[in-house]
């Protein structure tokens, strides 16, 4: 799935998320040669199989490196966007009151900072 990217796709072109998915900085791209600074993970629990209302999307990246870097997010089904949760550079909100990401698909980290990102319909 490392050709995916997550570039000019839409998301009926995507197959259903795994469960757990592990990220670079592009979608699906992580370099497990490499000692990697930065890197991500994907929760995707889907309705049909857990019995709930809608399928979830949990996304937290992680930036230990000393630079600043930009994460391209997954795609994920039509109607949902990415909400910021929480990032260690101060940013943090309750459950449900997420802030609403403008709709770059990217998400730039400070240095050494981590990010928790959720999917929901506005």
């Amino acid at each position: 799935r490392a050709d995916e990217g997550g570039r000019g796709r839409s998301a009926a072109d995507v197959p259903a998320h795994p469960e757990l998915s592990f990220h670079g900085c592009d979608p699906w791209c992580l370099d497990e040669s490499a000692p990697n600074l930065t890197f991500a993970y994907l929760y995707a629990e889907g309705a049909q199989k857990y019995k709930t209302e809608k399928d979830s999307f949990l996304y937290i990246a992680v930036n230990e490196h000393w630079e600043m870097h930009s994460f391209r997010l997954p795609i994920i089904p039509a109607g949902m966007k990415w909400h910021l949760a929480f990032d260690s550079s101060g940013e943090s909100y309750a459950p449900g009151q997420e802030r609403l990401l403008d709709q770059t698909q990217d998400y730039t980290l400070g240095p050494r900072t981590s990010a928790v990102l959720v999917a929901r319909l506005p």
